[in-house]
């Protein structure tokens, strides 16, 4: 109560979770910084379950990010060295 985005938080917080994390984990702007920090607290406190969900899917896509950009990277080096072996 006292906060309308709280009625909605398993709506809002996972659309913005990954960007308010980013912007919490280092923005150049220390009042961005701080206001993702505390926004992220907010939600932590008010519905944890929520949030620890929205962590635990943002986590995992991005580590299926690196996986494919790590993929693609070794692709291009066969790539390379079959070109280089020509």
């Amino acid at each position: 109560q006292g906060c309308l985005s709280r009625k909605f938080t398993p709506d809002l917080l996972p659309m913005i979770y990954g960007d308010l994390y980013e912007k919490s984990e280092g923005h150049w702007n220390a009042t961005v910084l701080g206001l993702a920090q505390n926004v992220l607290k907010m939600y932590h406190d008010s519905d944890n379950a929520t949030y620890q969900n929205c962590q635990a899917n943002y986590l995992s896509q991005k580590n299926d990010k690196t996986q494919a950009e790590r993929e693609r990277f070794r692709k291009w080096a066969v790539l390379e060295a079959q070109v280089k072996s020509m």
